[in-house]
């Protein structure tokens, strides 16, 4: 529970959950005047952000609120990611439309199932792997996004 006492990590808990509504709800009325892939590439480098955050918090041993402060930035920002990635997944086959929802449905369940016993790895009295898993995984959606990009535009 990353330090916290029941409580803090229920009011935690909460706060990420409110966030992610948040900015999700506000990604959805930004879609509208912004560019999708622009609000993807503020949600990935926000949580980005959160993730740098959260493992130098961990390196340096910093107090369990400031990690979850860290770790809000991340989770809020989702709300800008999920949505957006989506809709441009989703619209780049659109005759294809149930099967790649199947697919990307399928794809969130299983990298969840696979990646949630790493960030057990180093026991419950360390944050090490979550701040590792946070940062591989940021990273690879940051490169992913960027592949897409590339390819859409020399396609």
């Amino acid at each position: 529970m990353i330090g916290l006492d029941a409580a803090m990590y229920g009011a935690a808990f909460g706060a990420n959950a409110l966030a992610l509504s948040a900015v999700s709800a506000l990604s959805a009325r930004l879609a509208a005047t912004r560019s999708v892939r622009g609000l993807l590439g503020a949600g990935l480098a926000l949580c980005m952000a959160g993730c740098v955050g959260t493992g130098l918090l961990v390196a340096t041993g910093a107090p369990a609120g400031w990690l979850a402060l860290s770790m809000l930035v991340s989770v809020g920002s989702i709300g800008l990611v999920m949505g957006n990635a989506t809709a441009l997944a989703m619209a780049a086959v659109p005759r294809s439309g149930g099967s790649a929802s199947a697919l990307m449905g399928a794809l969130q369940f299983g990298l969840a199932a696979a990646v949630t016993p790493l960030v057990g790895l180093g026991g419950e009295h360390t944050a090490a792997p979550l701040a590792v898993v946070m940062l591989a995984a940021g990273a690879l959606a940051i490169g992913a996004f960027l592949l897409a990009g590339r390819r859409t535009t020399t396609d």
